[in-house]
């Protein structure tokens, strides 16, 4: 298994939420945990046996953050109720004569990732911390931008990306370059279309800035601060709508559910 991967803290308070998403385990973890699937000629397998097979509690952090960004990020792991399988690329991940390939293109499946590569490429590296500037830039809040930087640069290695120089990010031997969202007559009239929508159903200051603050999908998020956030949103309904005179008297209760 890859070590210094478990992140139990992943998420504490005050690291800051960020609004681009990124692994926060590496290629080769991701890789493991496809492993741990198939183990012993399995097909497939249950939360519980991978966290087993792993030697990670099930219900810890670590174990969630683990599945989450295999599946979510990398695209190796297929989740269907109680079972983990393994997608096309998790399978080509497996066979030797396209783990290359399979491994290149798990990393840019992560769009930070592409869009790091995009900026970087047919260059050499600036220094870590303009690096995490860059990240910072494209969305990775900044209490968590070290990190992020840390697992990227493991990752690329894990992909072949520094291959040819230790300092350069390049395509490794052997494997097709990407294809990154060429231009064309669809793409050029969806993204008319997204920004017309987008326009139409502009949505009031108040209320885009309490979307905002909204934190990254499978991130610790406590019961108190989603309170704290509803808080927010009701403020916010107030400032952007009008109520009728007979809603001046309703409220809202939030009630925390009890595990059975």
């Amino acid at each position: 298994m890859s070590s210094g991967n478990n992140s139990d803290n992943v998420e504490s308070k005050g690291r800051g939420r960020s609004m681009a998403g990124f692994p926060y385990v590496d290629l080769d973890n991701g890789v493991d945990t496809v492993k741990a699937v198939v183990a012993e000629g399995k097909t497939n397998c249950t939360f519980q046996q991978l966290a087993d097979t792993v030697g990670v509690a099930l219900d810890s952090n670590a174990f969630r953050i683990r599945v989450n960004t295999t599946c979510r990020q990398y695209g190796l792991i297929l989740l269907n109720k109680d079972q983990i399988s393994l997608t096309e690329l998790g399978r080509a991940i497996l066979d030797p004569t396209t783990e290359r390939q399979a491994r290149m293109d798990a990393f840019f499946k992560v769009s930070l990732y592409k869009d790091l590569y995009q900026k970087f490429r047919d260059q050499t590296l600036p220094p870590p911390k303009e690096v995490e500037r860059v990240m910072e830039e494209f969305g990775v809040a900044p209490l968590q931008k070290a990190r992020a930087r840390q697992i990227f640069m493991r990752s690329a290695k894990q992909a072949g990306m520094f291959e040819h120089s230790e300092i350069s990010l390049s395509i490794p031997s052997g494997v097709e370059n990407p294809i990154f969202d060429l231009p064309s007559e669809h793409n050029i009239e969806k993204q008319t279309v997204v920004s017309d929508l987008t326009k139409r159903n502009a949505y009031d200051p108040a209320i885009e800035r309490i979307l905002k603050i909204l934190p990254q999908s499978d991130s610790e998020w406590s019961y108190n601060e989603r309170v704290q956030w509803l808080r927010k949103l009701s403020g916010a309904l107030d400032v952007a709508y009008r109520m009728h005179d007979g809603d001046m008297s309703a409220s809202i209760e939030i009630t925390k559910r009890q595990l059975e």
